[in-house]
């Protein structure tokens, strides 16, 4: 299984797990909301330590410059 999702470039869900399309949606959602609250609470500064496959998909979907989810990726430890 683990090898199908592989050999699928990761667009299965992984497996015993979520939807490519359903983490995606869940990572931009969730970073929606901690944007937005972070806004109402005046919050000048912040910094997200989040998983790389996280940054890739806020930045595929919220990025000005409009790239492709492996465009984002990060080295281990990188970020943006």
């Amino acid at each position: 299984e683990y090898q199908a999702w592989l050999d699928s470039g990761g667009t299965i869900a992984f497996p015993e797990g979520e939807e490519q399309k359903k983490f995606r949606s869940r990572c931009v959602r969730g970073m929606l909301c901690q944007v937005d609250r972070l806004c109402k609470e005046n919050v000048e500064s912040a910094a997200f330590v989040v998983h790389g496959g996280t940054i890739m998909a806020v930045l595929e979907q919220l990025a000005e410059d409009q790239k492709d989810f492996y465009h984002w990726q990060v080295e281990n430890g990188g970020g943006y």
